[in-house]
């Protein structure tokens, strides 16, 4: 049996949660980072997670994989894009940049 390893000090700012229903005070956050984290099938209820913990003038960051965006090669999910920029839209959010790139 081996013993876990100490915390580390980073381990005091990282808090486990559902994103959907975090600890964090509204307008408490001036950056919001989604990175694969949208693959729930309630994304609209992490948007507005987020909506409600950024200050006003914050901002979201969403990294996410084309296919899960625009569907894979069989067309499944094909064009999820235009709602979820939609979704975005309805949230109070903008669009600023898109990088559409391949890697």
């Amino acid at each position: 049996l081996v013993a876990p390893p100490p915390p580390s000090p980073l381990s005091a700012l990282i808090t486990p949660c559902n994103i959907a229903h975090t600890p964090l005070s509204p307008s408490s956050v001036d950056v919001a980072v989604y990175s694969l984290a949208l693959m729930s099938t309630d994304t609209f209820s992490l948007l507005s997670e987020c909506r409600r913990v950024l200050r006003l003038g914050g901002v979201c960051y969403v990294a996410e994989v084309r296919s899960r965006l625009n569907g894979d090669a069989s067309g499944a999910e094909m064009a999820r894009l235009p709602r979820f920029l939609e979704m975005m839209s309805v949230l109070g959010f903008e669009c600023v940049e898109r990088d559409a790139r391949k890697g």
